[in-house]
Parts: structure tokens; C-alpha cells; sequence
């Protein structure tokens, strides 16, 4: 962030530019610099009055202008300015950009508003624009956090959509999702991604077969647990070694001896989940809808 001191000497030096008619009088550019600093001062108030002197002094403002007042509102999750942004960037006859809209999506997600981040990356799609993986990330963040599972399956499904592949995902992406379906007790959805991170080539950190076998236990399902140990063995990974899936070994053989059943890949068949192949290719409507 922009200490105080620094701000108020670039702020003053921007003033004197304005009215001293013996110097050349503050650009575009300049201003727009001004603005950013405010930003990372964490200072949206300020930002925007100086989008006032600009309008005073006849400067027009361009899209730069618009990303650092846009940015000055994510640095702060000021989602009430953020409608002001945009309001002021119609009256300009300017259109949104990718950066704009990214900054606007990061600002919801810090504001806790995972409904409104969404609302916005469809505006992006519909306008014409396409996000960037960092962006769909940001969203799914935002509705993780918010354990709204139904719009992380949306937004997943939309990524990997056959007809749109928007973005490729990323090894964040992959880990967001397995995380927060582990972690609210969904664990064939997370299996299920799971198995795409390792299709798109990734491996995954034994830290997230840990939150899947850990969520096959906690919602009853030891025999799954042990199904997907077995898979990890025969993919190099020495399960007995890490404290935790040792443990759920343990007691997942154990339930299965209690029940007269030795332990084996068919006493846990491969769960279908929603966000299987057959869901990937969903209409892509169902993106778009509220």
C-alpha cells in the first residue's frame, strides 16, 4: 500500500500542475496515475474525486481511468462505489474491459457478495469478453467461501464445457473445488474432480486424497475410502506413510472385517457424481440461469 506521506505529495504536485497556468496542465495519464495511487492507498474516496477534477477540467477518461478507480474499489471490497464505476463508465460511452471486470468480480468476492461476483461473470460472457482463468478462479473462490456448492458446480461445469472451454482450469481451480466438496461432506463430487485433475495431466498433493478419503468416512462410506486408498497405491503413493490416511486405513479395514468383507476395489464401486463426463456437456443455459 501508499503511505500517506507519499500520497499527499503527489496529490499537491497534481494540484499545482492544475492551477499554475506557467505548467503543463495534468493528461489523462497523469491523472490516471493519481487515481491508481489513491487505489493502493486504499482511498476510493479520494480516487473518485479526482475523477471530478477531471471531469472539471475537461480531461476525458478512458478505460485506464475506469480500471484504476475499479481497482480502487477491490482494494477496499467497496461494492457500493463499485455501482458508481460503473454507472460513470456508461455516461462515458466506454465499455468494460477484461481488467475491469475482474477487479469488479474480485471486489464481490471480498465483500462476501458470491451471487453478485457471478452475476457478473455472466455479464462478461454475454458481452462478449472472455475470462481468464484467474477470473473463474476468483468466482469460485467467492462461492466456496460461501459454501454455495450449486454455483461451484455451475461455474466448474461452464469451464469444462464441450461447446464454450472458456478457460482451461488451472491446478487452484481443481483445488478450490475438491477442497470445498471434501469439506462440506460431498465426496463423490470431489472424487469426481479429482479424476479431471489427474485426466487434464496434474497431479494432485496427497493433502486432497486425504480431504476425499477424511469425507468418505465422515458421511459412512468406509468401503469408498478404502477404494480410493487401493487406487492411490497403485498410483505410487505409500498411503501408510502419511499419519492421517493410515489412520483411516485402519478403521475403514476395520469396519469392513466387522461386516465379514475383505477390503477390495469391488467392495467400493466408482460413484457417479453430476460432474462426470455426462454432466460436463450440459446445455449451456443452465450457466445463465438465476
Amino acid at each position: 500500500t501508499v503511505e500517506a506521506g507519499p500520497l499527499n505529495k503527489a496529490l499537491r504536485l497534481l494540484n499545482v500542475m492544475r492551477k499554475d497556468e506557467s505548467v503543463l496542465s495534468p493528461s489523462s495519464l497523469v491523472f490516471n496515475a493519481a487515481i491508481r495511487t489513491c487505489a493502493e492507498a486504499h482511498d476510493v474516496n479520494r480516487a473518485l474525486k479526482l475523477y471530478d477534477a477531471m471531469q472539471l477540467d475537461n480531461v476525458a477518461p478512458n478505460v485506464f481511468t475506469f480500471g484504476a478507480l475499479m481497482t480502487a474499489c477491490e482494494r477496499m471490497g467497496n461494492t457500493e462505489n463499485l455501482n458508481k464505476v460503473f454507472s460513470l463508465m456508461k455516461q462515458a460511452e466506454l465499455s468494460a474491459t477484461n481488467v475491469i471486470y475482474g477487479a469488479a468480480i474480485s471486489c464481490c468476492r471480498k465483500a462476501g457478495e458470491e451471487e453478485r461476483a457471478l452475476l457478473l461473470l455472466r455479464k462478461m460472457v454475454q458481452d462478449g469478453l472472455k475470462p481468464n482463468v484467474a477470473t473463474f478462479n476468483t468466482v469460485l473462490m467467492a462461492q466456496a467461501e460461501s459454501r454455495n456448492m450449486e454455483n461451484v458446480a455451475r461455474v466448474y461445469k461452464f469451464m469444462t464445457s464441450e461447446d464454450e472451454r472458456p478457460a482451461e482450469p488451472n491446478r487452484q481451480t481443481f483445488n478450490i473445488i475438491i477442497r470445498v466438496f471434501a469439506e462440506q461432506k460431498q465426496p463423490t463430487e470431489a472424487e469426481s474432480v479429482l479424476r479431471h485433475m489427474r485426466s487434464a495431466g496434474f497431479v494432485p498433493d496427497v493433502d486432497l486424497y486425504t480431504l476425499v478419503v477424511s469425507a468418505y468416512e465422515r458421511v459412512g462410506q468406509p468401503l469408498q475410502a478404502l477404494r480410493l486408498m487401493e487406487s492411490m497405491n497403485a498410483e505410487g503413493y505409500a498411503f501408510y506413510e502419511d499419519k492421517v490416511l493410515n489412520a483411516a486405513f485402519k478403521r475403514a479395514v476395520k469396519v469392513a472385517n466387522s461386516v465379514g468383507r475383505r477390503w477390495s476395489t469391488a467392495d467400493g464401486e466408482l460413484p457417479q457424481s453430476a460432474l462426470d463426463s455426462e454432466g460436463l456437456d450440459a446445455d449451456k443455459d443452465e450457466f445463465f440461469r438465476k
